[in-house]
């Protein structure tokens, strides 16, 4: 991948991350999940900082599915995307900005 290349992940109904390779930072600035159960945080191993909580639902045009546009979350292979629980799904989307 390149810095200006478009990167979208999902994660799935483990609890499970997404952490860039060493040396790459990317911007995340959509997410949406399908659910109002798991949180999303940015994590760094041992300290996190919640995202998205669980039960609160922004922007949800749909009962049970909500998002976060027009943010802007910086990631790289430290600080990365964390989310709990085993119901939802999350989409993001974003650029990278760094390599």
């Amino acid at each position: 991948m390149a810095i200006g290349d478009a990167v979208a992940v999902l994660l799935g109904t483990g609890v499970e991350a997404y952490q860039p390779a060493s040396g790459v930072e990317v911007q995340l600035t959509a997410i949406m999940r399908n659910g109002a159960t798991d949180d999303l945080f940015i994590y760094d191993g041992t300290n996190s900082v919640t995202i998205m909580v669980g039960q609160y639902e922004p922007h949800a045009p749909v009962a049970g599915e909500s998002g976060a546009y027009n943010s802007s979350i910086m990631i790289n292979n430290t600080y990365y995307i964390r989310k709990t629980g085993t119901t939802d799904f999350y989409y993001s989307s974003g650029v990278q900005t760094g390599a």
